[in-house]
């Protein structure tokens, strides 16, 4: 069973309240994914310090969120083109600001019911990230030392530089380092929270439908068994592809979702309930029931 995987609060809100601004549109699936791998590594203890780890352990975790992205299975061995995928999702967690949510319930006095204050921020996902080139005789090269006809940046980013060998020669290692922020946030008991480490399982049975994972994810960062939501905005914020759809193929898709949500063990049922708020116009709640297999008790949330 793979390990768990500790996150920071700061993503799991982009994965249970995602809208326009946040990691969903910001990333596709390859960078999403890896970027749960990544947390993966991380030292729960010193989530501050570098990780640095064989080039073939990022690859694992890349080449499953290829095959998740592109629906691709049963090919074993890594090739080059495979060192360059490592590249592309890396270096998007690196160069590519994302804006995070966060949501504090804040009391001024004792019997003050608190005030709730929504704070959007721009980060990276990675403060740091590098390659790691070891010689003949087992020393590391210091790419930053070497004439810029001995290496290449791969990074479209103007201060953020991510060199490799220009050479070919395959990297040894790769080293990076969380933000510093989400790293302060998984030291903080009530600012994360953990995924089973059998979602990359789960993703790769969702792989033939992108609205699904991202609304297995969704409903697997969600704290609650009981979530309540409605038909219309699971499409829009986490279904609808390209193109315009008629309300008949609209209902019909994210029906299709949430019968392969419960083929795959996520959610138990899905049911309606009419609104009762008298400001609401007619309509149904959609209550979706988590499975409790891929629901974290409280008690255990970040309780590495």
């Amino acid at each position: 069973m793979p390990p768990d995987i500790l996150a920071p609060l700061a993503i799991v809100e982009q994965l249970a309240n995602p809208d326009p601004r946040t990691f969903f549109r910001t990333f596709t699936a390859r960078p999403t994914i890896t970027a749960l791998g990544l947390l993966g590594l991380v030292d729960p203890k010193h989530p501050e310090k570098e990780v640095t780890v064989p080039a073939t352990r990022i690859l694992e975790i890349t080449h499953a969120a290829q095959d998740i992205e592109n629906r691709l299975s049963g090919k074993s061995g890594f090739h080059s083109k495979h060192f360059a995928d490592v590249g592309d999702a890396m270096v998007a967690l690196y160069t590519t600001e994302l804006q995070v949510r966060t949501v504090r319930h804040r009391r001024k006095g004792k019997r003050s019911k608190g005030i709730k204050e929504t704070e959007y921020r721009w980060i990276h996902f990675l403060d740091t990230f590098k390659y790691v080139y070891v010689t003949g005789s087992g020393t590391e090269e210091n790419l930053d030392l070497l004439p810029d006809i001995a290496k290449v940046n791969i990074s479209k980013s103007g201060d953020r530089a991510v060199y490799k060998l220009r050479d070919g020669r395959r990297p040894t290692r790769i080293g990076f380092r969380l933000n510093t922020e989400l790293a302060m946030e998984l030291t903080r008991r009530g600012q994360r929270t953990t995924f089973y480490g059998a979602v990359f399982e789960l993703l790769r049975k969702l792989a033939d439908n992108p609205g699904a994972i991202r609304t297995a994810l969704w409903v697997i960062a969600h704290r609650d068994l009981l979530i309540k939501t409605n038909r219309t905005w699971l499409w829009e914020h986490l279904i609808a592809g390209v193109g315009n759809r008629t309300r008949a193929e609209r209902e019909a898709r994210v029906s299709a979702v949430l019968e392969k949500l419960q083929r795959n063990g996520v959610i138990t049922g899905a049911t309606t309930q009419k609104y009762a708020e008298a400001s609401r116009k007619e309509g149904n709640y959609l209550i979706l029931q988590k499975a409790e297999s891929w629901h974290v008790p409280s008690s255990q949330e970040g309780g590495k």
